[in-house]
């Protein structure tokens, strides 16, 4: 499958530990991915080596495993498959043209709050779509971080 980065960064007016519990802890980062469609919640502990699983009401979505969790640094997800309907699959096509995209949250201080960057490989057919959501997100993230 062809793929192509997205890249997007946003200045934040809050410190990194405040950005990356948006992103970590459940309450606040349900907010911030129904950008990505309603019900979309994370299944992780956000912890080095765990398992992490991306899915939303339907129970569908990605499976991966964190490869890096710094806190207040950075967060980098590998997918290793795909969720359907609850079922985690690692060997249907589909599934493995997932593994080995990554998605990365960069935190850094900058005067007056922090700077979050992300990257994530995306299929061509989805680019559009998942930018436009990531736009979105990002703007979530910074809301609820700034209030």
């Amino acid at each position: 499958m062809e793929t192509k980065l997205i890249e997007k960064s946003i200045l934040i007016q809050a410190p990194a530990a405040k950005i990356w519990e948006v992103i970590t802890e459940e309450r606040l980062n349900r907010i911030w991915l129904a950008e990505f469609g309603a019900g979309n919640i994370a299944d992780t502990d956000w912890r080095e080596g765990s398992k992490a699983l991306f899915t939303d009401g339907s129970k569908s979505g990605l499976v991966g495993v964190i490869e890096v969790s710094r806190p207040f640094e950075q967060i980098t997800i590998e997918y290793t498959g795909i969720v359907t309907d609850g079922v985690e699959d690692y060997d249907s096509e589909i599934a493995k043209q997932m593994i080995g995209y990554q998605e990365t949250y960069i935190l850094k201080e900058e005067e007056g709050g922090a700077r979050m960057s992300m990257t994530c490989a995306m299929g061509v057919d989805y680019y559009d779509d998942m930018a436009a959501a990531w736009d979105k997100a990002l703007d979530k993230i910074k809301e609820l971080a700034e209030n």
